[in-house]
């Protein structure tokens, strides 16, 4: 989301400090990014752009997929939601895969 932000901003150094006035421009950008991306994709599952199965599976391999197509679409929507409002200045949990608990643990609190 950095690199994105010091496109964006015609950022000029080699390097971006991550200041409170950057991380505060690049939240904003994120959360306008992923906005648009969620009104946007009940459209893309419509036109078969996205498949919300694929993504949750890929998202959440160690659980069931939900029960009904809207389920699913509305699982992976929250999960936008939930990243949309994380800070990009704050760590993103890493799961290996195969990390059954770790999995289960971060699709419980996206349906929560």
């Amino acid at each position: 989301m950095f690199a994105l932000y010091a496109t964006v901003t015609n950022h000029a150094g080699s390097e971006l400090l991550s200041s409170k006035e950057v991380v505060s421009e690049a939240n904003r950008h994120k959360r306008a990014i992923y906005a648009l991306m969620i009104a946007n994709l009940v459209e893309d599952v419509n036109l078969g752009v996205v498949s919300p199965l694929q993504e949750t599976r890929k998202l959440y391999p160690a659980i069931d997929a939900p029960p009904t197509p809207s389920a699913t679409l509305a699982l992976l929507c929250t999960h936008l939601l939930h990243e949309r409002v994380r800070s990009v200045a704050a760590p993103v949990p890493q799961v290996e895969r195969g990390d059954h608990a770790a999995e289960q643990v971060r699709a419980q609190s996206c349906t929560r």
